[in-house]
Parts: C-alpha cells; structure tokens; sequence
C-alpha cells in the first residue's frame, strides 16, 4: 500500500488508488520473493549504487505519471514542487 499511498500523494486524488493485478500478466514460474546481491559487483568492479532504490522507484513513477498526463508534485529530488 506504500506505493499506492504514494501515488495518491503524487498526484493529489482525494479517492485512494486501487491496485489491482491480474493474473493473466503473471509469469508460468512467478516467484514470491527476488533478492539481488550486489556484493560480487562492489567487491570485483569497486562498484556502488549512485541512486537509492526509494529515489529509482519514484523517478520511475512519476516518469509514468509524466506519461499519463498526471503531474507530480514533487520532482526527483523528493522536494516539492511549485
């Protein structure tokens, strides 16, 4: 509900945002939980995340919400906008 909650902010709707998934979309072998391990990538290559995943996840919404017409009220940098 994080998600939804968020988008309700984005977007200033008074009504909640309802997700729901259809299982249509569902891959054959869908798995519960996926887990990325960045530790091999860190130690081998001295590589490390330039964004959080909180900040990709809401660049990434409110690029969707850009698409679909609906502004959101903050922009990457987690700050309000005028």
């Amino acid at each position: 509900m994080v998600l939804a909650n968020y988008l309700s902010e984005e977007t200033q709707m008074e009504k909640p945002i309802l997700i729901q998934i259809n299982p249509k979309f569902y891959r054959p072998n869908e798995v519960n939980l996926l887990l990325g391990d960045s530790s091999l990538a860190r130690k081998e290559l001295g590589w490390n995340p330039q964004i959080s995943f909180d900040k990709l996840a809401k660049t990434m919404i409110s690029s969707d919400l850009n698409e679909l017409g609906l502004k959101a009220n903050k922009g990457e940098d987690g700050q309000k906008t005028q």
